[in-house]
């Protein structure tokens, strides 16, 4: 169980390959805390709550401005890397040209705030078949009040094989976040279609 909120433990074990509405059930936890338009805090984050979720679950700690860290992280992840994902940046699970695509978002999670889900595709290989995976990030407030944490979880579907294995995305969802703080609305919140390159699917950013 968490027993601080910056305290680095590691999620309660359960059987991987979750399904994908595990997602869903996170999101709506993270919505069952807020207050009105107030962002729910680090320390409320209860492992009971998530209990169905939790191999998947993880808390990302905010670092620099675009870099993001891993400070919990549920059992189920470790494999995608071979190793704990605690103290590793977000980005460890990307490739280098899904880095770069990554960090306006992660900047945007925090300062907009935004909620963010994506769709992401592994690369493959020998010893590595397909691997789709969808993951979610939703801000949360640290003890000083800022935004400066995560709720995330990510859901595999498809075997992992030989690790380590960086996706690629191919989707997102991302959704500003009514707070007291938050930017006002701007016209180029309306859907935009993103085409990193033509090797790959075309990857939508929705703004609602």
């Amino acid at each position: 169980m968490f027993s601080g909120p910056d305290k680095v433990v590691t999620l309660l074990r359960r059987q991987a390959g979750a399904p994908m509405h595990l997602i869903n059930e996170v999101e709506a936890y993270w919505h069952g805390l807020r207050q009105g338009p107030t962002l729910p805090a680090r320390a409320q984050i209860d492992p009971r709550g998530l209990s169905r979720a939790l191999p998947n679950v993880f808390i990302l700690e905010r670092i620099a401005p675009h870099v993001v860290r891993f400070r919990l992280s549920g059992q189920a992840l470790a494999p995608l890397l071979g190793m704990d994902l605690r103290g590793m940046p977000l980005s460890a699970l990307l490739t280098p040209e899904a880095r770069a695509e990554m960090e306006p978002h992660i900047a945007a999670l925090f300062d907009t705030p935004m909620a963010l889900r994506f769709s992401l595709s592994a690369e493959w290989g020998i010893g590595k078949p397909g691997l789709s995976a969808e993951m979610i990030l939703l801000p949360l407030l640290g003890d000083d009040g800022q935004v400066s944490r995560a709720l995330g979880c990510l859901v595999t579907k498809g075997r992992i094989g030989h690790a380590p294995r960086r996706f690629r995305i191919t989707g997102l969802n991302a959704r500003p976040i009514a707070t007291p703080t938050a930017n006002a609305a701007h016209p180029e919140n309306a859907p935009e279609r993103i085409r990193p390159d033509a090797s790959r699917p075309a990857l939508y950013l929705v703004k609602s």
